[in-house]
């Protein structure tokens, strides 16, 4: 039973770690969807001044060059929000299956201290 109590606290500790490393991925998946959420926002934001800059374009011909580049400058920012869009959710999808690892390595180590326990209880009667 002394050997056992050291199992119980290897586990418990091993627990505790998976239980931190969860807590971790969480935060990490939480900071990853709200910069996602940003992402999503600052991506509406560029639709909108594109618009914007097209009818100005067809308004005023004196400012025809001002506005392609301006265009030209926010389908950039667009592109890059894109990119930067599929990244997060490439990080997210990642963080999603590495937070699943961890959960199914929290229940089986759960379950091997729920087994130790067990046969602690079994010694004891055995004693």
């Amino acid at each position: 039973t002394a050997n056992g109590g050291g199992v119980d606290k290897d586990n418990d500790v091993q627990v505790t770690n998976l239980q931190k490393h969860l807590d971790k991925c969480q935060r990490e998946l939480r900071d990853v969807q709200s910069k996602l959420d940003a992402a999503e926002s600052l991506s509406g934001i560029i639709n909108g001044r594109l618009k914007m800059a097209e009818e100005r374009q067809t308004a005023s011909k004196e400012r025809i060059d001002a506005l392609e580049s301006e265009v030209r400058g926010a389908r950039d920012k667009e592109r890059n929000a894109t990119t930067a869009k599929r990244e997060v959710e490439s990080v997210a999808e990642s963080l999603r299956e590495r937070l699943k690892l961890v959960e199914e390595r929290a229940e089986a180590s759960r379950a091997r201290v729920d087994e130790m326990e067990a046969c602690h209880l079994k010694f004891q009667e055995i004693e």
